[in-house]
């Protein structure tokens, strides 16, 4: 059964979806569902759905920031993604992200039950295929002296991680460490070594596709990528190859974050003096500064280290503790003075980020003060 978690800021909508659509009939199960992107991303982790049905606009974290994160974290997850008439033009970010439908709006449930059982059949015949792909694989590596625990052994994530933050000069370095449990493979007679250098490289390549670095990329640069993977045939030779590959994805996305250092802190001034608006948006401050918001979105992350919602959530959080230590609103007050329109959302949010409710802190401050004073 495949699970289906579902997104949508409309109570009705919700509701709606998840009770008129017979989910079993479609091979199923709904999992759960949540108010938008923000509170969305920690039960996806948790519940690890199949699929993801997600309305595109939404508070907080619209659709296509959710998709894009999960589609770089959870890359086998399959996303439904239903968007108003007058956002169409959005359709093209969501292909670019990965999104596996994009519905415009009205959809009856009908719909939305044909759309669903099309998507898990494809997610059936992907494990089809997979288990295809595994056994022939396991068939293939009988003859190698890598088992396929080694191969697991190839941590994705760390890789992701120093092309994100790694130094170029830090390449080779890195490369012989994370490349070392491919260290003696019998290059002549086995085919593992040169699948995981082909996987590795377009690994990268995707990297560049994603974020910045793939304006200081050219093609000229791919072309001599693939030539050099021709000519690996030793343990060594790949060590060096993947080096070179890192170094050079390194160094395009240090020279494109350079170029944009200056329209970043643009746009965290823009986030700190219009953070009270309820309706700020990555798409606003991206309009703002002159940039996609796909591309704001990878940057700011880079250049930061915190997501554009994260950013926005400790300004406004900041600036709440301010106003609960220097005047007498009441919560709702200070909500709505921050940039929250739901009182409810913005005490879970204060919880989260300081740790106590909006009435502990008061009273921790009252009691702090009496022993100043």
């Amino acid at each position: 059964m495949k699970k289906v978690f579902l997104i949508d800021d409309e109570p009705d909508i919700r509701e709606t979806m998840r009770d008129l659509i017979d989910w079993q009939s479609l091979g199923c199960v709904f999992c759960g569902d949540a108010a938008d992107g923000e509170l969305a991303l920690p039960m996806i982790e948790r519940l690890n759905p199949d699929i993801v049905v997600t309305d595109i606009k939404m508070p907080f974290m619209d659709g296509l920031e959710l998709s894009r994160f999960v589609k770089r974290h959870m890359p086998s997850v399959k996303i439904i993604l239903l968007s108003g008439h007058e956002e169409f033009h959005y359709a093209l970010e969501a292909l670019r992200i990965g999104v596996n439908e994009y519905c415009v709006k009205p959809i009856s449930s009908s719909e939305l039950s044909e759309i669903v059982r099309q998507v898990a059949g494809q997610i059936d015949n992907e494990r089809e295929l997979d288990q295809k792909a595994a056994e022939h694989m396991d068939d293939c590596c009988k003859s190698t002296t890598l088992s396929m625990q080694k191969l697991i052994d190839i941590d994705r994530t760390e890789l992701m991680a120093f092309m994100k933050y790694g130094h170029p000069n830090e390449a080779l370095a890195f490369t012989s460490t994370y490349m070392s449990c491919l260290d003696g493979i019998d290059w002549h007679s086995s085919f593992i070594g040169s699948y995981v250098c082909m996987e590795l490289t377009l690994a990268a390549l995707q990297f560049c596709r994603e974020t910045a670095a793939s304006e200081g990329l050219h093609e000229q640069d791919i072309t001599v990528l693939e030539q050099k993977i021709k000519a690996v045939r030793s343990y060594s030779d790949a060590v060096v190859f993947i080096a070179e590959v890192l170094e050079t994805v390194t160094r395009c996305r240090e020279q494109s974050n350079n170029k944009h250092t200056g329209k970043i802190i643009k746009a965290k001034d823009f986030i700190r003096s219009q953070s009270a608006r309820y309706e700020l948006s990555l798409h606003i401050v991206a309009e703002h500064v002159g940039m996609s918001p796909s591309y704001l979105s990878t940057i700011f992350s880079q250049e930061t280290g915190q997501t554009f919602v994260e950013f926005l959530t400790s300004v406004r959080m900041n600036h709440a503790i301010d106003l609960m230590q220097t005047t007498d609103y009441k919560t709702y007050e200070i909500a709505y003075k921050v940039g929250y329109n739901d009182a409810h959302y913005f005490s879970f949010l204060f919880k989260k980020f300081t740790g106590t409710t909006t009435r502990e802190f008061r009273k921790m401050d009252k009691a702090a003060s009496v022993i100043r004073g």
